[in-house]
Protein backbone atom coordinates (compact mmCIF):
# COMPACT_ATOMS: atom_id res chain seq x y z
CA UNK A 1 0.00 0.00 0.00
CA UNK A 2 2.59 2.59 0.98
CA UNK A 3 4.59 1.39 -2.62
CA UNK A 4 0.56 2.69 -4.16
CA UNK A 5 1.00 5.92 -2.58
CA UNK A 6 4.63 6.66 -3.22
CA UNK A 7 3.90 6.00 -7.32
CA UNK A 8 0.50 8.41 -6.80
CA UNK A 9 1.91 11.09 -5.14
CA UNK A 10 4.90 10.58 -7.65
CA UNK A 11 2.60 11.03 -10.40
CA UNK A 12 0.76 13.51 -9.45
CA UNK A 13 3.56 15.80 -8.39
CA UNK A 14 5.05 15.67 -12.06
CA UNK A 15 1.23 15.91 -13.47
CA UNK A 16 0.70 19.01 -11.90
CA UNK A 17 3.75 20.62 -13.59
CA UNK A 18 2.60 19.32 -16.87
CA UNK A 19 -0.85 20.40 -16.61
CA UNK A 20 -0.57 23.85 -15.41
CA UNK A 21 2.61 24.93 -16.95
CA UNK A 22 4.03 26.03 -13.63
CA UNK A 23 7.71 27.07 -13.38
CA UNK A 24 9.07 24.35 -10.36
CA UNK A 25 10.51 26.08 -7.36
CA UNK A 26 14.21 25.15 -6.16
CA UNK A 27 12.59 22.64 -3.60
CA UNK A 28 10.66 21.05 -6.37
CA UNK A 29 13.34 20.94 -8.46
CA UNK A 30 15.29 18.31 -6.52
CA UNK A 31 12.02 15.67 -6.59
CA UNK A 32 12.05 16.03 -10.23
CA UNK A 33 15.71 15.39 -10.56
CA UNK A 34 15.10 12.39 -7.88
CA UNK A 35 12.32 11.60 -9.96
CA UNK A 36 14.22 11.72 -13.81
CA UNK A 37 16.03 8.49 -12.12
CA UNK A 38 12.97 6.28 -10.70
CA UNK A 39 12.58 2.97 -10.98
CA UNK A 40 9.24 3.19 -12.70
CA UNK A 41 9.84 4.90 -16.43
CA UNK A 42 6.60 6.41 -16.76
CA UNK A 43 8.18 9.19 -13.93
CA UNK A 44 11.27 8.82 -15.87
CA UNK A 45 9.48 10.04 -18.65
CA UNK A 46 7.52 12.68 -17.40
CA UNK A 47 10.59 14.60 -15.46
CA UNK A 48 12.11 14.65 -18.70
CA UNK A 49 8.95 16.63 -19.90
CA UNK A 50 9.14 18.80 -16.78
CA UNK A 51 12.66 19.34 -17.45
CA UNK A 52 12.71 21.37 -20.69
CA UNK A 53 10.73 23.89 -18.75
CA UNK A 54 13.94 25.67 -17.46
CA UNK A 55 16.69 23.57 -19.56
CA UNK A 56 19.64 25.37 -17.54
CA UNK A 57 23.06 23.79 -17.76
CA UNK A 58 22.45 21.08 -15.43
CA UNK A 59 18.87 20.27 -16.65
CA UNK A 60 20.70 19.81 -19.78
CA UNK A 61 23.36 17.54 -19.23
CA UNK A 62 20.38 15.06 -17.18
CA UNK A 63 18.48 15.41 -20.29
CA UNK A 64 21.72 14.50 -22.56
CA UNK A 65 22.05 11.48 -20.28
CA UNK A 66 18.27 10.07 -20.25
CA UNK A 67 18.93 10.00 -23.75
CA UNK A 68 20.50 6.58 -23.13
CA UNK A 69 17.77 5.65 -21.00
CA UNK A 70 16.41 1.64 -21.38
CA UNK A 71 13.23 2.66 -21.68
CA UNK A 72 12.28 3.43 -25.39
CA UNK A 73 9.89 6.31 -24.74
CA UNK A 74 12.07 7.66 -22.29
CA UNK A 75 14.76 8.39 -24.46
CA UNK A 76 12.54 9.53 -27.18
CA UNK A 77 11.13 12.59 -24.82
CA UNK A 78 14.55 13.27 -23.66
CA UNK A 79 15.60 13.64 -26.97
CA UNK A 80 12.66 15.70 -27.49
CA UNK A 81 12.93 17.77 -24.79
CA UNK A 82 16.61 18.76 -25.45
CA UNK A 83 15.03 20.77 -28.31
CA UNK A 84 15.32 23.83 -25.73
CA UNK A 85 19.19 23.26 -25.46
CA UNK A 86 22.00 24.92 -26.29
CA UNK A 87 25.10 23.02 -25.56
CA UNK A 88 27.77 21.37 -28.57
CA UNK A 89 27.78 18.25 -26.53
CA UNK A 90 23.71 18.09 -27.38
CA UNK A 91 24.71 18.56 -30.77
CA UNK A 92 27.15 15.76 -30.76
CA UNK A 93 24.79 13.67 -29.20
CA UNK A 94 21.86 14.61 -31.73
CA UNK A 95 24.04 13.99 -34.45
CA UNK A 96 25.11 10.85 -33.21
CA UNK A 97 21.73 9.49 -32.40
CA UNK A 98 20.75 10.97 -36.55
CA UNK A 99 23.67 8.29 -37.77
CA UNK A 100 22.34 5.17 -36.02
CA UNK A 101 19.65 5.47 -33.83
CA UNK A 102 16.33 3.24 -34.85
CA UNK A 103 13.73 5.00 -37.23
CA UNK A 104 12.01 7.12 -34.57
CA UNK A 105 15.17 7.98 -32.87
CA UNK A 106 16.64 9.60 -36.17
CA UNK A 107 13.34 11.54 -36.73
CA UNK A 108 13.25 13.25 -33.36
CA UNK A 109 16.74 13.54 -33.34
CA UNK A 110 16.74 15.50 -36.77
CA UNK A 111 14.09 17.84 -35.31
CA UNK A 112 15.91 18.62 -31.80
CA UNK A 113 19.37 18.87 -33.81
CA UNK A 114 17.62 21.96 -35.68
CA UNK A 115 16.38 23.58 -32.67
CA UNK A 116 19.62 22.93 -30.71
CA UNK A 117 21.63 24.82 -33.79
CA UNK A 118 19.29 27.71 -33.99
CA UNK A 119 19.38 27.69 -29.56
CA UNK A 120 23.05 27.95 -30.11
CA UNK A 121 24.48 29.85 -33.44
CA UNK A 122 21.47 32.07 -34.45
CA UNK A 123 18.90 31.84 -37.27
CA UNK A 124 20.32 33.62 -39.76
CA UNK A 125 21.20 33.39 -43.48
CA UNK A 126 24.89 32.17 -42.55
CA UNK A 127 24.07 29.78 -39.64
CA UNK A 128 21.65 27.65 -42.10
CA UNK A 129 24.15 27.12 -44.62
CA UNK A 130 26.74 26.07 -41.96
CA UNK A 131 23.42 23.52 -40.80
CA UNK A 132 22.64 22.52 -44.23
CA UNK A 133 26.79 21.40 -44.56
CA UNK A 134 26.50 19.99 -41.00
CA UNK A 135 23.78 17.45 -41.72
CA UNK A 136 24.52 17.04 -45.36
CA UNK A 137 25.99 13.79 -45.38
CA UNK A 138 23.16 12.08 -42.89
CA UNK A 139 20.12 13.94 -45.28
CA UNK A 140 21.84 12.25 -48.57
CA UNK A 141 21.98 8.90 -46.77
CA UNK A 142 18.88 8.97 -45.61
CA UNK A 143 15.92 6.57 -46.67
CA UNK A 144 13.38 6.53 -44.93
CA UNK A 145 10.56 8.82 -46.09
CA UNK A 146 9.14 9.43 -41.79
CA UNK A 147 12.88 10.08 -40.71
CA UNK A 148 13.05 12.38 -44.28
CA UNK A 149 9.69 14.28 -43.06
CA UNK A 150 11.69 16.04 -40.48
CA UNK A 151 14.80 16.58 -42.24
CA UNK A 152 12.56 18.20 -45.30
CA UNK A 153 10.94 20.06 -42.85
CA UNK A 154 14.54 21.28 -41.27
CA UNK A 155 15.34 22.01 -44.87
CA UNK A 156 12.48 24.59 -45.71
CA UNK A 157 12.74 26.37 -42.43
CA UNK A 158 16.66 26.97 -43.60
CA UNK A 159 15.68 28.44 -46.12
CA UNK A 160 14.84 25.84 -48.94
CA UNK A 161 12.14 26.56 -51.03
CA UNK A 162 11.49 22.92 -52.42
CA UNK A 163 11.17 21.47 -48.77
CA UNK A 164 7.51 22.02 -49.12
CA UNK A 165 7.58 20.27 -52.49
CA UNK A 166 9.22 17.05 -51.04
CA UNK A 167 6.56 16.93 -48.22
CA UNK A 168 4.20 16.81 -50.51
CA UNK A 169 5.48 14.40 -52.69
CA UNK A 170 5.89 12.16 -49.74
CA UNK A 171 2.49 11.90 -48.07
CA UNK A 172 1.36 11.41 -52.41
CA UNK A 173 3.53 8.25 -52.80
CA UNK A 174 3.36 7.25 -49.11
CA UNK A 175 1.39 3.58 -48.32
CA UNK A 176 2.19 3.52 -44.92
CA UNK A 177 -1.10 6.26 -42.86
CA UNK A 178 1.87 7.18 -40.11
CA UNK A 179 4.09 8.74 -42.50
CA UNK A 180 1.56 10.55 -44.51
CA UNK A 181 0.47 12.16 -40.82
CA UNK A 182 4.16 12.92 -40.10
CA UNK A 183 4.96 14.92 -43.25
CA UNK A 184 1.48 16.81 -43.03
CA UNK A 185 2.44 17.64 -39.12
CA UNK A 186 5.15 18.92 -40.55
CA UNK A 187 3.70 21.31 -42.96
CA UNK A 188 1.41 22.13 -40.22
CA UNK A 189 4.17 23.24 -38.20
CA UNK A 190 5.59 25.11 -41.21
CA UNK A 191 2.30 27.48 -41.98
CA UNK A 192 2.67 30.49 -40.86
CA UNK A 193 0.65 33.70 -41.55
CA UNK A 194 2.86 34.72 -44.98
CA UNK A 195 3.01 31.36 -46.23
CA UNK A 196 -0.73 29.85 -45.12
CA UNK A 197 -2.42 29.74 -48.67
CA UNK A 198 1.08 28.36 -50.47
CA UNK A 199 0.31 25.22 -48.06
CA UNK A 200 -3.00 25.19 -47.41
CA UNK A 201 -3.12 24.87 -51.59
CA UNK A 202 -0.56 21.48 -50.98
CA UNK A 203 -2.82 19.90 -48.36
CA UNK A 204 -5.77 20.36 -51.47
CA UNK A 205 -3.40 18.95 -53.69
CA UNK A 206 -3.14 15.94 -51.56
CA UNK A 207 -6.60 15.15 -50.05
CA UNK A 208 -6.95 12.31 -52.77
CA UNK A 209 -4.23 10.65 -51.73
CA UNK A 210 -5.39 10.31 -47.93
CA UNK A 211 -8.04 7.42 -47.34
CA UNK A 212 -11.56 9.02 -46.71
CA UNK A 213 -11.55 7.16 -43.37
CA UNK A 214 -8.61 8.95 -42.26
CA UNK A 215 -8.69 11.43 -39.80
CA UNK A 216 -5.83 13.16 -41.39
CA UNK A 217 -8.06 14.34 -44.18
CA UNK A 218 -10.75 15.40 -41.98
CA UNK A 219 -8.23 17.23 -40.18
CA UNK A 220 -6.36 18.91 -43.26
CA UNK A 221 -9.69 20.15 -44.59
CA UNK A 222 -10.25 22.00 -41.28
CA UNK A 223 -6.75 23.77 -40.75
CA UNK A 224 -7.39 25.25 -44.73
CA UNK A 225 -10.24 26.99 -43.20
CA UNK A 226 -8.72 28.51 -40.89
CA UNK A 227 -6.05 31.82 -40.61
CA UNK A 228 -2.80 31.14 -38.92
CA UNK A 229 -2.41 32.74 -35.59
CA UNK A 230 0.34 35.09 -35.54
CA UNK A 231 3.43 34.10 -33.25
CA UNK A 232 5.19 36.93 -31.58
CA UNK A 233 8.38 37.21 -29.48
CA UNK A 234 8.69 39.95 -27.75
CA UNK A 235 12.36 41.03 -26.60
CA UNK A 236 14.84 43.30 -24.35
CA UNK A 237 17.93 42.61 -22.66
CA UNK A 238 16.80 41.18 -19.07
CA UNK A 239 13.20 39.96 -19.39
CA UNK A 240 12.10 41.26 -16.33
CA UNK A 241 9.63 44.22 -17.10
CA UNK A 242 7.92 45.44 -19.59
CA UNK A 243 8.80 42.97 -22.15
CA UNK A 244 6.94 40.04 -19.82
CA UNK A 245 4.04 42.54 -19.11
CA UNK A 246 3.38 42.65 -22.94
CA UNK A 247 3.50 38.82 -22.58
CA UNK A 248 1.06 38.61 -19.88
CA UNK A 249 -1.85 41.08 -21.42
CA UNK A 250 -0.80 39.41 -24.71
CA UNK A 251 -2.13 36.20 -23.26
CA UNK A 252 -4.96 37.63 -21.51
CA UNK A 253 -6.21 39.82 -24.25
CA UNK A 254 -6.08 37.30 -27.92
CA UNK A 255 -7.62 33.86 -28.18
CA UNK A 256 -5.43 32.52 -30.23
CA UNK A 257 -2.40 34.74 -30.98
CA UNK A 258 0.83 33.31 -29.91
CA UNK A 259 2.98 35.74 -27.46
CA UNK A 260 6.44 35.13 -25.62
CA UNK A 261 8.94 37.16 -24.53
CA UNK A 262 12.60 36.54 -23.50
CA UNK A 263 16.02 38.69 -22.50
CA UNK A 264 19.39 38.57 -24.38
CA UNK A 265 20.77 38.41 -20.81
CA UNK A 266 18.09 37.56 -18.48
CA UNK A 267 17.55 38.79 -15.04
CA UNK A 268 16.97 36.18 -12.08
CA UNK A 269 13.57 37.34 -11.64
CA UNK A 270 11.01 39.48 -12.80
CA UNK A 271 10.82 42.82 -11.02
CA UNK A 272 8.63 43.14 -8.50
CA UNK A 273 6.00 45.84 -9.79
CA UNK A 274 5.16 42.76 -12.33
CA UNK A 275 4.52 40.83 -9.93
CA UNK A 276 2.19 43.42 -8.56
CA UNK A 277 -0.19 43.04 -11.43
CA UNK A 278 -1.53 40.30 -11.18
CA UNK A 279 -4.42 38.58 -8.86
CA UNK A 280 -3.74 38.52 -5.29
CA UNK A 281 -4.61 34.70 -5.66
CA UNK A 282 -2.33 34.65 -8.81
CA UNK A 283 2.01 33.33 -8.24
CA UNK A 284 2.66 35.16 -11.17
CA UNK A 285 6.09 33.95 -10.90
CA UNK A 286 5.28 30.76 -11.81
CA UNK A 287 4.34 31.46 -15.11
CA UNK A 288 6.11 34.27 -15.93
CA UNK A 289 10.21 34.83 -15.37
CA UNK A 290 12.86 35.68 -17.04
CA UNK A 291 13.74 33.54 -20.27
CA UNK A 292 16.73 33.36 -22.77
CA UNK A 293 16.03 33.15 -26.78
CA UNK A 294 15.24 29.90 -27.64
CA UNK A 295 13.39 28.23 -30.66
CA UNK A 296 13.54 31.56 -32.86
CA UNK A 297 12.49 29.75 -35.59
CA UNK A 298 9.03 29.76 -34.61
CA UNK A 299 7.95 33.21 -34.13
CA UNK A 300 6.58 35.16 -37.11
CA UNK A 301 7.39 38.86 -35.41
CA UNK A 302 10.57 39.79 -33.31
CA UNK A 303 9.29 43.05 -31.24
CA UNK A 304 12.05 44.54 -29.57
CA UNK A 305 11.92 46.82 -26.62
CA UNK A 306 14.47 49.11 -25.70
CA UNK A 307 16.97 47.28 -28.28
CA UNK A 308 17.56 48.09 -31.80
CA UNK A 309 18.01 44.47 -34.03
CA UNK A 310 19.75 44.12 -37.39
CA UNK A 311 18.37 42.81 -39.98
CA UNK A 312 20.89 40.18 -41.29
CA UNK A 313 20.35 38.52 -37.80
CA UNK A 314 16.94 37.83 -38.45
CA UNK A 315 16.30 37.11 -42.25
CA UNK A 316 13.39 34.84 -41.75
CA UNK A 317 11.46 37.38 -39.42
CA UNK A 318 9.27 40.70 -39.59
CA UNK A 319 10.72 43.15 -37.18
CA UNK A 320 8.68 45.49 -35.62
CA UNK A 321 10.28 48.31 -34.28
CA UNK A 322 7.95 50.53 -33.00
CA UNK A 323 9.00 50.07 -29.31
CA UNK A 324 12.94 50.34 -29.79
CA UNK A 325 13.60 53.24 -27.93
CA UNK A 326 11.03 52.73 -25.08
CA UNK A 327 12.32 51.70 -21.34
CA UNK A 328 12.27 48.05 -20.87
CA UNK A 329 12.11 49.04 -17.22
CA UNK A 330 9.01 50.28 -17.92
CA UNK A 331 6.42 48.65 -15.72
CA UNK A 332 3.20 51.05 -16.23
CA UNK A 333 0.39 48.97 -16.75
CA UNK A 334 -1.94 51.18 -18.42
CA UNK A 335 0.71 52.48 -20.00
CA UNK A 336 1.75 48.80 -21.56
CA UNK A 337 -2.08 47.91 -22.38
CA UNK A 338 -1.53 51.23 -24.63
CA UNK A 339 1.25 49.28 -26.06
CA UNK A 340 -0.28 46.27 -26.69
CA UNK A 341 -3.24 47.53 -28.43
CA UNK A 342 -0.69 50.03 -30.83
CA UNK A 343 1.06 46.07 -31.55
CA UNK A 344 -1.60 44.25 -32.25
CA UNK A 345 -3.01 46.86 -34.57
CA UNK A 346 0.38 46.95 -36.44
CA UNK A 347 0.39 43.28 -36.54
CA UNK A 348 -3.55 42.95 -38.08
CA UNK A 349 -2.61 45.58 -40.70
CA UNK A 350 0.67 43.50 -41.60
CA UNK A 351 -1.14 40.56 -42.32
CA UNK A 352 -3.65 41.98 -44.14
CA UNK A 353 -1.03 43.71 -46.33
CA UNK A 354 0.50 40.36 -46.48
CA UNK A 355 -2.26 38.41 -47.70
CA UNK A 356 -0.71 35.33 -46.72
CA UNK A 357 1.14 34.38 -49.24
CA UNK A 358 4.40 35.70 -49.29
CA UNK A 359 7.04 35.91 -46.33
CA UNK A 360 10.45 38.56 -46.49
CA UNK A 361 12.79 35.23 -45.59
CA UNK A 362 14.74 33.59 -48.01
CA UNK A 363 12.54 30.62 -47.74
CA UNK A 364 11.12 32.33 -50.87
CA UNK A 365 14.06 32.84 -52.58
CA UNK A 366 15.92 29.76 -52.50
CA UNK A 367 16.23 27.35 -54.98
CA UNK A 368 15.58 23.66 -55.33
CA UNK A 369 17.93 20.73 -54.74
CA UNK A 370 18.97 18.04 -53.03
CA UNK A 371 23.20 18.46 -53.64
CA UNK A 372 24.57 20.82 -51.51
CA UNK A 373 25.43 22.99 -54.33
CA UNK A 374 21.78 23.39 -54.86
CA UNK A 375 21.22 23.81 -51.26
CA UNK A 376 21.31 27.61 -50.76
CA UNK A 377 18.01 27.16 -49.17
CA UNK A 378 15.59 28.79 -47.56
CA UNK A 379 11.95 22.57 -38.63
CA UNK A 380 9.78 22.77 -29.44
CA UNK A 381 4.04 21.63 -23.58
CA UNK A 382 5.61 24.94 -23.27
CA UNK A 383 5.87 22.93 -26.75
CA UNK A 384 4.28 25.86 -29.25
CA UNK A 385 2.31 23.38 -29.61
CA UNK A 386 4.65 20.05 -31.66
CA UNK A 387 1.90 17.93 -33.01
CA UNK A 388 3.14 14.31 -32.14
CA UNK A 389 3.03 11.15 -34.20
CA UNK A 390 1.65 7.90 -33.48
CA UNK A 391 4.63 6.09 -31.75
CA UNK A 392 5.22 2.53 -32.81
CA UNK A 393 7.37 0.55 -30.20
CA UNK A 394 9.67 -1.45 -32.18
CA UNK A 395 10.64 1.23 -34.79
CA UNK A 396 12.50 3.29 -31.17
Amino acid sequence: MKIRQNHTFKKEFLNYFLQTGYMPQENEWKLIYRYAGDKNPANRYDAAEVLRFRCNAEDETLLRQMTYDKNGLVRLNAIDSLEMGIQEESLNRMYELMSGGGRLTRGYAAYTFFDIWVNQKGYTRSSMEQYRKRIEELYKKETDPWVLSHFERNRYLSGVRDGIIALKNIICEAQDYHIQCSAAYRLMEMRTPFNEKEINRVFEEVLDDIADSCYLKEELCKVTGQKEPPKILVVDRENSGLSQMLEYIGANQTEDWYVASAGFSPASAICIEMKEQADEDCDLTRYYYPKAIRQLWRYDYIVPIGVKLREDEYPFQRIIRIFENEDESMTDLKKAEEMWKELSEFIKIDRKSSGGDSMKTVRDDAVSGRTLEDMDRAIGNFKMNKVSDPIVLSDV
